[in-house]
């Protein structure tokens, strides 16, 4: 890989912040974004706007204009709880990934179980979007506590061309349908 990538861990992905330290004096940089999550890794950002650091003679106390002290103590704060679980690096995020089962093999297709109640195998843990007569909600799968996010939908005509896209796609860093009700 490359020497000058530098990598943080965070938790959230709403409203995160990281503190960027050990930067060179008088020195320009751009910032981007990658995410890893049980998906995948998420290609790149477009790159910031174009920052540099301070010369190394200039005072510190122009340092602090854009941001309070509340921001700034809760940014640092955060950054302090994000080092503390660094332990876990982001190889072993990979392997862990690389561990999971595949759900489905190439051509494997998803039946469509209209006589089985889904809260039989599943239970709801939140709902993270809504609109209009759709809902997305994760839940977990009472047999292997699994996380999986769920798609519910009002019966719709266009509800069977959906569910033989959604079979048609097998993708494990992209989407993959396990179950249709």
């Amino acid at each position: 890989g490359r020497e000058d990538l530098k990598r943080t861990q965070s938790t959230f992905t709403i409203e995160e912040s990281a503190l960027i330290s050990d930067l060179k004096p008088s020195t320009h940089y751009r910032f981007r974004v990658s995410c890893i999550n049980r998906m995948g890794i998420s290609a790149y950002s477009w790159a910031s706007e174009e920052v540099s650091t301070l010369d190394e003679n200039t005072e510190n106390n122009l340092l602090l204009t854009k941001m309070d002290r509340s921001s700034t103590y809760r940014i640092l704060e955060h950054q302090h709880r994000l080092d503390e679980k660094s332990s876990i690096s982001i190889d072993n995020v990979l392997h862990d990934y690389d561990k999971q089962d595949k759900f489905k093999s190439l051509g494997e297709k998803t039946v469509l179980k209209r006589d089985q109640n889904p809260w039989d195998l599943y239970k709801l843990i939140d709902e993270l979007s809504s609109y209009g007569r759709t809902c997305i909600i994760r839940c977990s799968e009472r047999a292997t506590d699994s996380v999986r996010i769920i798609k519910i939908t009002d019966k719709q005509d266009n509800e069977t061309e959906e569910f033989n896209l959604l079979n048609l796609i097998s993708h494990e860093h992209i989407i993959t349908m396990l179950d249709a009700f």
